[in-house]
């Protein structure tokens, strides 16, 4: 009788593990299944991202008219404005996003107009953008800061080169250089300023037609270069920065990845360099 007994309790508890087993067996074949799913979709997420974000960056770099030349903590913006790239640009732009968002139902590309080549300097979170393409007669840099130097060279072949006019600036410790020329005079000054104040500097051409770089402090660093018209004006613009971070640029249009079957959304800023 305890012979029986204990049998029974043995072969009891023997059916209660291997149910366990089976039950945990059955968990993980369905624990692995769902993570083989997941990375399968985190991987077409991924390469969507990154093709539709590379083809964006190729077409900003052959069409928008914009130069970047970068190193780990320096970078060099080159643009003709009036920039007459910009409506071919902003063709090629709206016809990928078009066709990729017609093959990819997953797919969003913004398409904000003003900002199509707006530029994002990380990790530093400085930004350059024209104005609106209505008003293509400006150019401006936000959040201004952490600089060892910089220095802003404007050229307009028929303008006439007569004045630096520090209008407005404080003694301080960055270098800024200021490059004003035409095709036959350069004029060239650098002075140590206090990036922490105002400043304003007037490129005087004696035809009233007069450009100006002015720093904006109440408008969280906002350094605004304005009144580039008549005819086209080259400008090179060279930050140097203190940081130990290297940089790189982004768009600021992003691109959009939302799978709400399985409540997965990925958002990505095109890197230039």
């Amino acid at each position: 009788m305890a012979k029986a007994v204990m049998f029974t309790i043995t072969f009891f508890l023997l059916s209660t593990m291997l149910l366990g087993l089976a039950f945990l067996i059955f968990d993980v074949s369905q624990s692995s299944e769902k993570r083989a799913t997941d990375l399968e979709i985190n991987n077409r997420i991924n390469d969507l991202s990154s093709s539709a974000s590379n083809g964006i960056s190729e077409i900003f770099l052959d069409k928008a008219g914009i130069n970047l030349s970068i190193t780990s903590n320096a970078i060099l913006i080159q643009e003709v404005v009036k920039n007459n790239n910009l409506d071919n640009y902003s063709s090629f732009y709206d016809d990928f996003a078009s066709f990729v968002e017609s093959k990819e139902k997953y797919v969003s590309i913004n398409r904000n107009e003003i900002n199509k080549t707006g530029l994002i300097i990380m990790p530093l979170n400085i930004n350059y953008y024209g104005a609106a393409q209505s008003d293509n007669t400006k150019r401006f840099i936000s959040n201004l800061k952490n600089l060892n130097n910089f220095s802003i060279e404007i050229y307009r072949s028929n303008i006439s080169v007569n004045l630096i006019d520090w209008k407005e600036y404080s003694l301080g410790s960055t270098p800024t250089k200021i490059i004003f020329r035409n095709d036959s005079k350069t004029l060239t000054e650098t002075r140590n300023i206090d990036l922490k104040e105002a400043l304003v500097i007037g490129l005087d051409d004696g035809d009233g037609e007069n450009i100006e770089v002015q720093l904006n402090k109440a408008a969280s660093n906002l350094l605004e270069i304005k009144d580039l018209k008549n005819e086209p004006v080259a400008l090179s613009i060279l930050l140097k920065f203190n940081t130990v971070d290297s940089l790189k640029v982004f768009m600021a249009n992003e691109v959009t990845i939302n799978v709400p079957e399985f409540d997965i959304s990925k958002t990505t800023k095109p890197r230039i360099v």
